[in-house]
């Protein structure tokens, strides 16, 4: 059960990321002057940074046992490497981004579960 649970939640992180992409795109545009580029594409580039987001913040809120940390560092790595093949200068964003997610996630699985 554990693991359909898991599963579960990364199809809601995959689906939920294209709308949230959407926001961390322009994010992403208006804070580093990245208009008039590639970053136009607005929703295309930023559904990595909904994904790095809401991964760790679902999984560690949410999800179940002691592996889902192991399901974050792993599902993460497809991510990062975009990231590192597109846009090095600014790897911290994403990062910051999966360090806010982990943050919330933890913040809200200690609301949810007492």
């Amino acid at each position: 059960m554990q693991i359909l649970k898991n599963v579960l939640l990364v199809l809601v992180v995959a689906v939920l990321s294209v709308p949230i992409g959407s926001f961390l795109g322009n994010l992403y545009a208006n804070l580093f002057n990245a208009h008039g580029t590639f970053v136009n594409m607005a929703s295309f580039v930023g559904i990595p940074f909904g994904y790095e987001l809401l991964l760790p913040l679902l999984l560690v809120a949410f999800g179940e046992g002691k592996s889902k940390y192991w399901w974050i560092g792993i599902l993460l790595i497809p991510a990062i490497i975009f990231e590192i093949y597109f846009d090095l200068s600014h790897i911290y964003f994403p990062i910051l981004l999966a360090i806010l997610g982990l943050a919330l996630g933890w913040l809200a699985s200690k609301v949810f579960r007492q």
